[in-house]
């Protein structure tokens, strides 16, 4: 279905539950099961549409992810209202972790010395940081990283240490 569908199937959806409730409130509503199938297609509706946007915004480079990330946070700025402030930080969020994927995605094709290089930034920007919570998402970069260096090869796998009851006895 094209945007202009889902969008009038919506409203047709949400004035259609509305007339169920009202005749569900008045008595006169014959199926009481015609409400629950209504409420489920406007869910349907609405992950169609929540689908379409994802789509759209995984077709979007992180240039463009960062310019909207930005506007959101810009427009948090003038609301005083909790719960919209809420859900603009929950579309930052979605965005950074857009972001996110992306990059990772963009580590499999670099080479041995610019995964290194990445490295030795992140771990610049940890000893820079004072703030824990941005040094345990560093730290963490850094793992996935070392992670997909060792994958690829570029590093050898360490060795397991013994954890639990047979690392204590060993001692």
């Amino acid at each position: 279905m094209s945007d202009d569908q889902l969008d009038l199937a919506l409203k047709e959806t949400v004035k259609n539950l509305f007339h169920l409730r009202f005749q569900s409130a008045t008595e006169r509503l014959e199926t009481p099961s015609e409400i629950r199938k209504a409420k489920r297609d406007l869910a349907r509706i609405l992950t169609a549409q929540r689908q379409k946007q994802l789509d759209a915004l995984g077709k979007l480079s992180n240039e463009q992810l960062a310019q909207k990330r930005e506007e959101l946070v810009k427009s948090m700025e003038g609301i005083h209202h909790t719960r919209e402030r809420h859900r603009i930080r929950a579309k930052v969020y979605r965005l950074q972790d857009l972001e996110r994927d992306n990059e990772v995605a963009s580590w499999e094709t670099m080479t041995k010395e610019q995964l290194t290089a990445r490295v030795g930034e992140l771990k610049k920007k940890v000893a820079a940081s004072r703030h824990a919570g941005d040094q345990a998402a560093l730290k963490k970069e850094i793992v996935r990283i070392t992670a997909v260096k060792r994958r690829r090869g570029f590093e050898e796998p360490r060795e397991k240490q013994p954890r639990g009851k047979k690392a204590k006895a060993g001692q």
